[in-house]
């Protein structure tokens, strides 16, 4: 299997943007669909014609036409049924040309969006748009009866999740975690439980490794158990989980109780955690397997190049390996249809001090370069925004963020922010404006900062295409009364900005920094970066895409992405004229088409805060003619924390694989082969999972887990 080592970024027809749930719009045709009623099945094998009529004689068209959902349901199964009878003996599926016109109105589908049920489907991959993203896959179904899902459970990456849904879907569930046991103990237990035959010939089974347990560079027993699986004729799926390596290494000290005093030496001792939990588990060449969780001391030796090459010829050969961040796309391929995903816990750090602090978040990084590398190679190519809403946020939790450089999106913020956030709109801004006040608004450019036109801010807002009045200016607060001084010479500005609410979730206290109202029409920026702000919006819709300054592969790819050379600042240094390009063209050129590099894409609605980090490239569009807005920088974004300073990570990885060429989104292999509905919902037994019949029993000497699912009777032939 091929690696991309140069990092070029290839463009091909890409997907939409997900939701914050993990789906995405292509989702309705990727996950809509239709399986023939039985019915029809039995009356396929007569003559072609007499199953569509027989079918709409017996639909109550009244009905129908009251119920649109059930119409264009009834209208599919009818075009998936000349379909499966044209070809007698091949699952339905459906073709996908078309599907690109969701992009074509230039709405993301990460606002949220209800679009109502879902249903499973077989979606065949078109010529234009490869819906399998990730590893190539083979096209031919899964038509086991019977399988096995090894889940290799990396700690603290939404693992547990993952486990109550797959005990909840496969009959019977294994899990090993043997800590410092002795792991050979449970081989025997292993074995007999991938044989099937009789009351478990139908069947599909989870085998989950944890902690204690030779990793995937240190023994064969997984090449055997698939070997032995298969030779019985049923599948074996491969899946695991990855996850932000800084927010794994946060959430792994809180959940260890790791104290205060232990924090620097126990970062150290975690290093590259995910990379040689999958390589090597706690165990060391000799396998024996050792791990004290308060102090992060393990038998795992430090990663190298060749350990890290090694485990991604490995990991390329599992079905699905997802990230935490869209664990509800990860449940959702492993098991083959849509959940409501629930979670189990979540941690709050309200009881001990958060481990990180901005000066030393650089420092983690550089120490965790094989986990970002392993991270983006599999992370999906649209990762869903963080959203908070403004009513629930707190200066702590901004914090948490700032800390992590990590994007997030508070909804309804303004209320928070800003007493008089109902006078930033385009009808208070022309009754208050200056209507002769000459200003330098971008026209010609897709650069902000590129003044080409004097005009002024009435004429700027009614051209038929883009004016963006964008102005920086200086503030800081002077005297008794807490007065805030600027230096900017705009009365309509210092007006606005004077609402300012001195104490909020996203700052406190006298606070000085740069502030730019901004009022753009057929708006937006190319692709760039600078240091983290705050961006809020009060008026019409902006449209996002950003990449974190950890997924680059080297520095011709930032050049790449951001246009530096056809658009960038610089070719004002190098006397060349400004760029006409506009970032509508570049969303549709680009964006629009498959982008091979992980990026986050949503929208920002009215009233809503967005937390641009440090260094992240991104671009933006309006979706309405007018969006009015404010962006801080400076000391108004640290959170009482210091300034961030990020700096890229491809200088001292730029020699490793990136993504795979030709790799779409992630992994898509058919598995299993549609799994049937359990009886009753995973939350039905979320908080219990002892009750009757529904409980562990341990096995082989304590180290591993039984589960068997009772109240699960179906079976795959059903």
């Amino acid at each position: 299997m091929s690696s991309n080592l140069s990092g070029q970024i290839s463009v091909r027809p890409k997907s939409t943007p997900t939701h914050s749930d993990g789906r995405d719009d292509i989702d309705i045709l990727r996950t809509v669909a239709i399986d023939t009623p039985r019915s029809l099945k039995r009356e396929q094998s007569t003559t072609s014609g007499l199953p569509i009529i027989r079918l709409l004689h017996k639909c109550n068209l009244q009905h129908i036409l009251c119920d649109y959902k059930k119409l264009l349901i009834g209208i599919a199964i009818v075009l998936v049924t000349i379909t499966a009878v044209a070809n007698e003996g091949r699952t339905p599926s459906i073709k996908t040309e078309n599907v690109n016109i969701l992009k074509q109105t230039g709405i993301s589908s990460s606002n949220g969006l209800d679009r109502g049920q879902e249903l499973p489907v077989v979606v065949e991959e078109s010529d234009n748009i490869n819906l399998l993203r990730g590893r190539p896959s083979s096209k031919s179904k899964n038509d086991s009866k019977c399988g096995v899902i090894f889940f290799y459970h990396i700690n603290k990456v939404g693992g547990r999740t993952v486990q109550e849904h797959l005990k909840e879907s496969t009959h019977q569930y294994l899990q090993y975690f043997a800590n410092e046991k002795d792991w050979t103990q449970a081989l025997p237990d292993i074995e007999s439980f991938l044989n099937f035959d009789g009351a478990t010939r139908d069947m599909w089974k989870t085998l989950e490794i944890h902690h204690g347990f030779p990793g995937l560079l240190l023994q064969q027993n997984l090449i055997k158990w698939e070997a032995v699986v298969k030779s019985q004729g049923c599948a074996f799926k491969k899946v695991t989980l990855l996850r932000n390596p800084i927010e794994r290494l946060v959430s792994n000290i809180k959940w260890n109780k790791v104290a205060a005093e232990d924090f620097a030496s126990y970062i150290d001792q975690m290093s590259n955690w995910m990379t040689r939990h999958l390589a090597f588990n706690i165990c060391n060449e000799e396998l024996i397997c050792s791990w004290k969780k308060r102090s992060g001391v393990s038998n795992s030796p430090e990663m190298s190049d060749e350990h890290y090459l090694s485990l991604i010829e490995v990991l390329d050969t599992f079905d699905v390996v997802g990230v935490m961040e869209d664990l509800q796309s990860f449940v959702n391929e492993v098991l083959g249809r849509h959940i409501s995903l629930i979670s189990t816990h979540k941690q709050s750090y309200s009881d001990q001090p958060y481990p990180l602090s901005a000066n030393e978040y650089q420092q983690v990084v550089k120490k965790n370069l094989y986990d970002f590398r392993l991270y983006w190679r599999y992370a999906p190519n649209v990762l869903p925004i963080s959203i908070e809403r403004g009513e629930t946020m707190t200066f702590e939790k901004m914090r948490q963020y700032y800390i992590l450089n990590k994007p997030v999106l508070i909804r309804n913020a303004a209320p928070f922010l800003f007493i008089n956030y109902q006078d930033f709109s385009s009808g208070y801004v022309r009754n208050n404006v200056d209507p002769e006040m000459q200003i330098m608004a971008s026209h010609e450019s897709g650069r902000l900062l590129n003044g080409d036109l004097l005009t002024t801010v009435p004429k700027c807002m009614d051209l038929p295409d883009r004016c963006v009045y964008f102005k920086k200016s200086k503030f800081s607060y002077e005297g008794l009364t807490d007065e805030i001084v600027t230096d900017d010479d705009d009365s309509l500005r210092t007006t606005l900005l004077s609402g300012l609410n001195r104490s909020s979730f996203a700052w406190k206290g006298k606070n000085s920094g740069i502030y730019n109202i901004y009022i753009s029409n057929h708006g937006g920026a190319l692709p760039h970066n600078h240091g983290q702000r705050f961006n809020l919006l009060f008026e019409g819709k902006k449209r996002w895409v950003l990449v974190d300054p950890t997924t680059y592969a080297n520095a011709s790819q930032v050049k790449e992405f951001e246009l530096e050379e056809e658009t960038g600042l610089s070719r004002k240094k190098r006397g060349l004229p400004s760029s006409s390009y506009k970032p509508q063209e570049w969303f549709q050129d680009v964006i629009s088409k498959f982008v091979e590099i992980p990026h986050y894409d949503f929208i920002q609605e009215p009233g809503d805060l967005f937390f641009l980090p440090d260094g992240f490239t991104h671009g933006t569009m309006d979706l309405t003619q007018q969006t009015i807005g404010i962006i801080f920088r400076g000391e108004m974004t640290t959170v009482g924390e210091d300034q961030l300073n990020f700096t890229p990570l491809y200088k001292d990885v730029q020699h490793l694989p990136w993504r795979q060429s030709g790799r779409l989104d992630r992994v898509q292999t058919q598995l299993p082969c549609s799994f049937p509905r359990p009886p009753r919902s995973p939350s039905a037994n979320r908080n219990n999972t002892k009750m009757q019949g529904r409980g562990w029993q341990r096995v082989a000497g304590s180290t591993a887990k039984y589960f068997s699912n009772n109240n699960l009777d179906y079976r795959y032939s059903q």
